[in-house]
């Protein structure tokens, strides 16, 4: 006689918990539609970051409708005074990273694309805008490579540019030797392009 009650009560607390999941994974799905995607644009020269066909990035106008020059930013740590720590993650392929654990000998070289996993430092940055740059009158905020200091920069060249231009990395030891800090040309500004999942 109190068998077919609890088959019920069992089938409700059922019924009741699928539905909570059902609620809880169209959260997670909202949220992920909610990303906001910026296009980076150099303060120095106003080209923005766009990633290339061949894995690599170039310069380029800036255009909030292409793709491949939309950024999110993801596993973000704030740390106060203007400064953060995140992985820059493209809409369509992977993510801005360095390949050096160290710093660039070379002095000079170039970002890569790569898994955006975040474990690996070599995907995550350090922005800094504002007062925690030595020259906050500049607009733009300086992207620092956590795992080898190097930082994002527009193209560097010394005997002529190619014609496609590539940003640079830039060793902490060049940046950091100037007062200016390179002035705009390793500052960037993230501009709202279009929110997408």
């Amino acid at each position: 006689m109190h068998a077919y009650p609890l088959r019920v009560r069992a089938l409700i607390g059922a019924l009741i918990a699928a539905a909570l999941a059902a609620t809880l994974s169209i959260g997670v799905a909202g949220s992920a539609q909610a990303a906001s995607y910026y296009n980076i644009i150099n303060t120095d020269t106003g080209r923005a970051l766009e990633v290339s066909v061949d894995g690599k990035f170039k310069m380029a106008p800036p255009n909030p409708n292409n793709m491949l020059q939309q950024f999110k930013r993801t596993n973000v740590t704030l740390h106060g005074n203007g400064q953060s720590e995140a992985i820059v993650d493209n809409r369509l392929l992977d993510c801005i990273r360095t390949q050096l654990n160290g710093p660039n000998p070379n002095l000079i070289g170039e970002p890569q694309l790569g898994i955006c996993a975040p474990s690996d430092t070599r995907n995550r940055w350090r922005l800094k805008g504002g007062v925690a740059t030595p020259n906050p009158g500049i607009p733009g905020t300086q992207m620092k490579n956590v795992k080898s200091g190097e930082y994002l920069a527009e193209q560097f060249c010394l005997f002529g540019c190619p014609a496609l231009a590539r940003p640079s990395l830039i060793d902490a030891s060049l940046v950091e030797s100037d007062p200016a800090q390179l002035g705009g040309f390793v500052k960037w500004q993230f501009k709202f392009a279009t929110t997408a999942p």
